[in-house]
């Protein structure tokens, strides 16, 4: 990919505000309040000029303000319907048929089993 010249301006002229404004810093503060004033309106107005050519190289690469990006909508799930399920057998459907009538009236008599012991 081929870099624009005017990206590449960009580039040098934030890595070079940078640089004299890391300089300037490293000096010994000055005495007189005239010259620290001076001083400070001058890193000021570096950092500006870093600020605005990192804006710019923001703009150049296509990436949005940070926060301007929404998500997309996320499709909405689909309902499952909850209740109860058909049938699966016939007896089941006979066990929910009874329980829909009720008990039955007549009680069939319990058939003893055998144990296997003897008497």
């Amino acid at each position: 990919m081929k870099v624009a010249v005017w990206t590449k301006q960009a580039y040098d002229l934030r890595d070079a505000a940078a640089s004299e404004a890391l300089a300037l810093l490293a000096d010994p503060p000055p005495t007189d309040p005239a010259e620290r004033r001076a001083r400070a309106s001058a890193v000021a107005q570096l950092a500006k000029v870093w600020e605005a050519a990192c804006e710019r190289i923001r703009i150049a690469r296509g990436q949005p303000l940070p926060g301007s990006r929404r998500p997309s909508a996320k499709p909405q799930r689909q309902q499952v319907r909850r209740g109860l399920a058909p049938p699966q057998s016939k007896q089941l459907a006979q066990s929910t048929e009874s329980l829909k009538t009720g008990p039955s009236s007549v009680l069939e008599p319990s058939t003893p089993t055998n144990t296997g012991k003897s008497e």
